[in-house]
């Protein structure tokens, strides 16, 4: 192997691992084991392990055959729950029958992702890395990794380029010479101009490149719910709603635990957690490798002499996903809320069945953000109250907002922001 490698013995490494620590999870954040959680919303709290929520579950074979036949028809007439409007598009359900949303797969997309590369695949292993620029793309750090030594002229490689755009990973075969890494810079299938790599000897720079690829990594999203009670249809009465109805807050109950603010030590949305000015409580959770805070309409401040209600919509106007729980038949319209930021509105309406709650969904997105899973069921389809509704709209909230990072104001951003860091490394180094 070249002495240009970067080395580390497994039984002494020169960089802590996150693996094998009980008190973390396998991207190195601790673990999330107990909380101050409210048991309703009267506010009166108590420490609970963690994810304590009411044990829902997919609904029981007797519950699904008692409602294997149910369509919204047979409840009641029901209008659209979204209205066309300038600016946004509205998704169209699929054909599927009420037993068929037990079985249709929930997933998020773009896992990929999720990941961390080269944290869990170079950083622990011989690899170098090599910083270069391109006179399009700016600054660009590729990290080799050998994988397997093939026969006399070729080995396996893996790598990880780095750029301001995007990160791309390739596992090949090139031949084993001296400038091997130019050809593996060529196999990456990017247009890349550079007169000179350098590859880095200094070890600190795996350090550099972990926090690079931790700063990158969304694992964490706030997710704005407001409240429209029956006949409301300006967003000044929607934000002036001081408090829920009994339908909203159970609502609330399947998208986390109410929990503390004071003094609360995991993602906090840009919420008050030392001096409760935007409120002293509101709703988290964890659902499979994800956390989520949410800015609830009614838990955020409420101001009797401003109409706008200028520290809620604050908050909300600036959530890329914005659920709206609509009492009543009235159709929601998407633009309702003047808003940047507002790039998918999930609308949800409870519709209550021989004493059972259901929920209808829809949902409409701004004309940049591309289409996103789960997909809809059609209009007759409704979701009965439980983890399956929770699942559904969760993964759609956290689908829209990536599919929305592929808007070109999001994109710019998100290149901005890449292309600050990489730059930063290369000034070191």
């Amino acid at each position: 192997m070249s002495p240009e490698m970067i080395k580390f013995r497994r039984n002494n490494r020169s960089m802590s691992s996150d693996r094998g620590d009980p008190t973390t999870n396998n991207r190195g954040r601790p673990l999330l084991i107990h909380r101050k959680f409210s048991n309703d919303f009267s506010g009166t709290s108590y420490q609970a392990p963690n994810r304590r929520r009411e044990s829902f579950g997919y609904q029981s074979n007797t519950y699904r055959k008692k409602y294997d036949d149910l369509t919204l028809d047979k409840i009641g007439v029901f209008k659209p729950l979204l209205k066309s409007c300038a600016g946004f598009w509205v998704e169209v359900g699929h054909d599927i029958s009420q037993r068929d949303i037990y079985t249709t797969p929930i997933e998020v997309e773009n896992t990929a992702s999720d990941r961390l590369w080269y944290n869990d695949l170079f950083s622990e292993e011989e690899h170098k890395n090599y910083i270069g620029k391109d006179k399009d793309l700016g600054v660009f750090i590729l990290s080799i990794m050998v994988t397997e030594k093939g026969d006399h002229n070729n080995v396996n490689i893996t790598a990880l380029l780095r750029t301001k755009r995007h990160d791309i990973r390739r596992t090949f075969i090139v031949k084993k010479d001296k400038k091997f890494s130019r050809h593996v810079l060529k196999l990456m299938d990017v247009n890349i101009s550079c007169k000179k790599l350098k590859c880095i000897h200094n070890l600190s720079i795996v350090g550099k490149l972990r926090k690079f690829e931790r700063k990158l990594l969304i694992m964490q999203y706030k997710i704005g719910v407001l409240y429209c009670r029956e006949g409301q249809t300006t967003e000044e009465e929607m934000f002036s709603n001081e408090h829920g109805s009994p339908a909203f807050n159970k609502f609330l109950r399947i998208l986390g635990d109410k929990i503390d603010l004071l003094d609360w030590e995991e993602y906090r949305a840009g919420l008050d957690v030392k001096h409760n000015s935007t409120g002293e409580h509101s709703i988290y959770t964890q659902w499979r490798d994800y956390e989520i805070m949410y800015h609830v309409a009614t838990m955020l401040p409420y101001n009797s002499y401003l109409p706008q209600q200028l520290d809620r919509k604050r908050h909300l106007g600036n959530d890329i996903v914005l659920i709206i729980f609509k009492e009543g038949n009235l159709p929601y319209v998407p633009n309702r809320i003047a808003s940047e930021f507002n790039q998918v509105i999930i609308v949800v309406q409870p519709v209550v069945y021989k004493g059972d709650t259901f929920y209808r969904i829809s949902c409409g997105s701004k004309f940049t953000v591309h289409r996103f899973g789960p997909e809809l069921p059609g209009d007759n389809v409704i979701y009965p109250h439980g983890e399956l509704a929770r699942d559904f709209i969760i993964a759609k909230a956290i689908n829209g907002e990536r599919a929305a990072y592929g808007g070109k104001d999001f994109v710019n951003k998100i290149v901005r922001t890449r292309q600050l860091l990489l730059e930063t490394i290369e000034d070191e180094y």
